[in-house]
Protein backbone atom coordinates (compact mmCIF):
# COMPACT_ATOMS: atom_id res chain seq x y z
CA UNK A 1 0.00 0.00 0.00
CA UNK A 2 2.89 2.40 0.45
CA UNK A 3 4.27 1.72 -2.38
CA UNK A 4 0.97 2.17 -4.58
CA UNK A 5 -0.06 5.06 -2.94
CA UNK A 6 3.41 6.71 -2.56
CA UNK A 7 3.75 6.32 -6.10
CA UNK A 8 1.03 8.69 -6.76
CA UNK A 9 3.15 11.76 -5.15
CA UNK A 10 6.80 10.55 -5.57
CA UNK A 11 7.89 6.75 -6.78
CA UNK A 12 11.49 8.32 -5.88
CA UNK A 13 10.40 9.43 -2.43
CA UNK A 14 8.62 6.10 -2.09
CA UNK A 15 11.34 4.23 -3.24
CA UNK A 16 13.76 6.04 -0.76
CA UNK A 17 11.40 5.93 2.77
CA UNK A 18 11.17 1.86 1.69
CA UNK A 19 14.94 0.75 1.24
CA UNK A 20 15.57 2.43 4.78
CA UNK A 21 12.47 0.46 6.50
CA UNK A 22 14.12 -2.53 4.99
CA UNK A 23 17.48 -1.49 6.18
CA UNK A 24 16.29 -1.78 9.47
CA UNK A 25 14.33 -4.61 9.20
CA UNK A 26 15.58 -6.78 6.84
CA UNK A 27 13.32 -9.56 7.34
CA UNK A 28 10.79 -6.72 5.25
CA UNK A 29 12.71 -6.94 1.81
CA UNK A 30 10.90 -8.36 -0.38
CA UNK A 31 7.80 -6.49 1.09
CA UNK A 32 10.00 -2.99 0.54
CA UNK A 33 10.83 -4.37 -2.88
CA UNK A 34 7.47 -4.79 -3.91
CA UNK A 35 6.78 -1.66 -2.94
CA UNK A 36 9.02 0.34 -4.63
CA UNK A 37 8.35 -1.70 -7.70
CA UNK A 38 4.39 -0.72 -7.36
CA UNK A 39 5.11 2.66 -6.59
CA UNK A 40 7.12 2.74 -9.90
CA UNK A 41 4.50 0.93 -11.70
CA UNK A 42 1.69 3.73 -10.19
CA UNK A 43 4.60 5.95 -11.63
CA UNK A 44 4.08 4.83 -15.12
CA UNK A 45 0.33 4.54 -15.20
CA UNK A 46 0.54 8.25 -13.64
CA UNK A 47 2.12 9.11 -16.78
CA UNK A 48 -0.45 8.30 -18.68
CA UNK A 49 -2.68 10.06 -16.95
CA UNK A 50 -0.39 13.57 -17.66
CA UNK A 51 0.09 12.90 -21.44
CA UNK A 52 -3.87 12.14 -22.00
CA UNK A 53 -4.79 15.33 -20.01
CA UNK A 54 -1.78 17.87 -21.51
CA UNK A 55 -1.87 15.89 -25.34
CA UNK A 56 -3.66 12.79 -26.21
CA UNK A 57 -2.01 12.35 -29.29
CA UNK A 58 1.21 11.41 -27.77
CA UNK A 59 -1.07 8.31 -26.57
CA UNK A 60 -0.76 6.86 -30.06
CA UNK A 61 3.43 6.50 -29.38
CA UNK A 62 3.42 6.11 -25.64
CA UNK A 63 0.28 4.75 -24.06
CA UNK A 64 0.32 1.10 -24.95
CA UNK A 65 4.24 0.63 -23.83
CA UNK A 66 3.36 3.14 -20.27
CA UNK A 67 0.39 0.96 -19.74
CA UNK A 68 1.95 -2.50 -20.31
CA UNK A 69 5.10 -1.72 -18.11
CA UNK A 70 3.21 -0.17 -15.43
CA UNK A 71 0.75 -3.12 -15.14
CA UNK A 72 3.78 -5.36 -15.74
CA UNK A 73 5.45 -3.75 -12.44
CA UNK A 74 2.34 -3.91 -10.79
CA UNK A 75 2.21 -7.47 -11.19
CA UNK A 76 5.54 -8.28 -9.83
CA UNK A 77 5.07 -5.90 -7.13
CA UNK A 78 2.18 -8.04 -6.21
CA UNK A 79 4.09 -11.55 -6.79
CA UNK A 80 7.17 -10.26 -3.97
CA UNK A 81 4.51 -9.23 -1.77
CA UNK A 82 2.63 -12.63 -1.84
CA UNK A 83 6.32 -14.38 -1.24
CA UNK A 84 6.47 -12.00 1.76
CA UNK A 85 3.17 -13.50 3.16
CA UNK A 86 4.48 -16.66 3.01
CA UNK A 87 8.26 -16.58 4.13
CA UNK A 88 8.39 -13.68 6.33
CA UNK A 89 8.19 -14.15 10.44
CA UNK A 90 7.09 -11.34 12.28
CA UNK A 91 7.92 -8.06 12.05
CA UNK A 92 7.98 -5.03 14.06
CA UNK A 93 5.43 -2.66 13.41
CA UNK A 94 6.52 -0.47 10.28
CA UNK A 95 5.39 3.81 10.80
CA UNK A 96 3.61 4.87 8.00
CA UNK A 97 5.24 7.07 5.24
CA UNK A 98 4.45 10.51 4.44
CA UNK A 99 5.14 11.42 0.83
CA UNK A 100 2.25 13.64 0.82
CA UNK A 101 3.57 16.59 2.57
CA UNK A 102 3.80 20.19 1.95
CA UNK A 103 7.38 19.82 0.94
CA UNK A 104 7.18 17.79 -1.56
CA UNK A 105 4.17 19.47 -3.25
CA UNK A 106 6.26 23.03 -3.12
CA UNK A 107 9.38 21.28 -4.11
CA UNK A 108 7.58 20.28 -7.01
CA UNK A 109 5.69 23.19 -7.93
CA UNK A 110 9.16 25.02 -8.45
CA UNK A 111 11.21 22.38 -10.40
CA UNK A 112 7.98 22.33 -12.55
CA UNK A 113 8.17 26.42 -12.76
CA UNK A 114 11.59 25.94 -13.83
CA UNK A 115 11.45 23.02 -16.28
CA UNK A 116 8.35 25.70 -17.88
CA UNK A 117 11.52 28.10 -18.52
CA UNK A 118 14.26 25.64 -19.33
CA UNK A 119 12.68 23.33 -21.99
CA UNK A 120 12.44 26.37 -24.56
CA UNK A 121 15.41 27.74 -23.59
CA UNK A 122 17.57 24.60 -24.05
CA UNK A 123 15.31 23.94 -27.32
CA UNK A 124 16.66 27.26 -28.42
CA UNK A 125 20.45 27.16 -27.59
CA UNK A 126 21.04 23.88 -28.19
CA UNK A 127 18.24 22.05 -29.99
CA UNK A 128 16.73 18.18 -29.65
CA UNK A 129 20.13 17.79 -27.78
CA UNK A 130 19.78 19.93 -24.95
CA UNK A 131 16.54 18.24 -24.32
CA UNK A 132 17.45 15.30 -24.40
CA UNK A 133 20.10 16.66 -22.03
CA UNK A 134 17.62 18.20 -19.96
CA UNK A 135 15.54 15.53 -19.80
CA UNK A 136 18.04 12.91 -18.43
CA UNK A 137 19.25 15.64 -15.82
CA UNK A 138 15.59 16.41 -14.31
CA UNK A 139 15.01 12.11 -14.89
CA UNK A 140 17.15 12.14 -11.21
CA UNK A 141 14.47 13.70 -9.22
CA UNK A 142 11.61 12.78 -10.95
CA UNK A 143 9.74 12.00 -14.01
CA UNK A 144 6.46 14.19 -13.85
CA UNK A 145 7.78 18.15 -14.19
CA UNK A 146 9.63 16.83 -17.52
CA UNK A 147 6.45 14.59 -18.93
CA UNK A 148 4.35 17.76 -18.36
CA UNK A 149 6.63 20.26 -19.79
CA UNK A 150 7.66 18.17 -22.66
CA UNK A 151 3.98 17.23 -23.74
CA UNK A 152 3.05 20.90 -23.47
CA UNK A 153 6.02 21.75 -25.21
CA UNK A 154 4.66 19.33 -28.02
CA UNK A 155 1.28 20.45 -27.51
CA UNK A 156 2.23 24.53 -28.39
CA UNK A 157 4.38 22.94 -31.33
CA UNK A 158 7.41 23.69 -30.02
CA UNK A 159 8.93 20.34 -30.24
CA UNK A 160 8.18 17.46 -32.46
CA UNK A 161 6.65 14.00 -31.61
CA UNK A 162 10.14 12.36 -31.95
CA UNK A 163 11.80 14.40 -29.97
CA UNK A 164 9.27 14.48 -27.21
CA UNK A 165 8.82 10.52 -26.93
CA UNK A 166 12.91 10.11 -26.80
CA UNK A 167 12.83 13.32 -24.05
CA UNK A 168 10.55 11.49 -21.79
CA UNK A 169 12.32 8.12 -22.47
CA UNK A 170 15.24 9.28 -21.18
CA UNK A 171 14.00 10.75 -18.04
CA UNK A 172 12.07 7.67 -17.47
CA UNK A 173 15.10 5.53 -17.81
CA UNK A 174 17.15 7.86 -15.74
CA UNK A 175 14.77 8.33 -13.02
CA UNK A 176 14.54 4.35 -12.27
CA UNK A 177 18.58 4.00 -12.82
CA UNK A 178 18.21 6.46 -9.73
CA UNK A 179 15.77 4.42 -8.26
CA UNK A 180 17.38 1.10 -8.14
CA UNK A 181 20.45 2.55 -7.31
CA UNK A 182 18.72 4.09 -4.36
CA UNK A 183 17.07 0.83 -3.49
CA UNK A 184 20.13 -1.11 -3.33
CA UNK A 185 22.51 1.17 -1.59
CA UNK A 186 19.94 2.25 0.54
CA UNK A 187 18.28 -1.03 1.28
CA UNK A 188 21.20 -3.46 0.41
CA UNK A 189 21.40 -6.38 -2.39
CA UNK A 190 18.18 -7.65 -0.86
CA UNK A 191 15.87 -4.78 -1.78
CA UNK A 192 18.33 -3.78 -4.78
CA UNK A 193 18.44 -6.96 -6.55
CA UNK A 194 14.91 -7.95 -7.40
CA UNK A 195 14.05 -3.96 -7.78
CA UNK A 196 16.72 -3.97 -10.80
CA UNK A 197 15.32 -7.23 -11.84
CA UNK A 198 11.68 -6.20 -11.88
CA UNK A 199 12.45 -2.76 -13.77
CA UNK A 200 14.44 -4.84 -16.66
CA UNK A 201 11.37 -7.39 -16.69
CA UNK A 202 9.26 -4.36 -16.70
CA UNK A 203 11.08 -2.13 -19.32
CA UNK A 204 11.92 -5.68 -21.27
CA UNK A 205 8.19 -5.92 -21.48
CA UNK A 206 7.39 -2.51 -22.38
CA UNK A 207 9.86 -2.15 -25.04
CA UNK A 208 8.57 -4.81 -27.01
CA UNK A 209 4.98 -3.51 -26.23
CA UNK A 210 6.56 -0.31 -27.96
CA UNK A 211 7.80 -2.55 -31.29
CA UNK A 212 4.33 -4.02 -31.41
CA UNK A 213 3.05 -0.52 -31.68
CA UNK A 214 5.02 0.79 -34.14
CA UNK A 215 5.44 -2.32 -36.61
CA UNK A 216 2.19 -4.04 -36.44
Amino acid sequence: LTGLLGGLASSTAATLALARHARRQPALADAAAAGALAACGVMFLRMVVLVALIQPSLLQRLGVPMLVTGSALILLASWHWRRQLTSAGPAEEVEPVATFDLGTALAFGGFLAAMAVLVPAARQWLGDAGIYALAAVSGLADVDATVISMSRAQANGGLSVGTTVVAIGLTTLVNMGTKAGIAWTTGGAAVGRPVLRGYAIGMGIGALAAFAVMFL
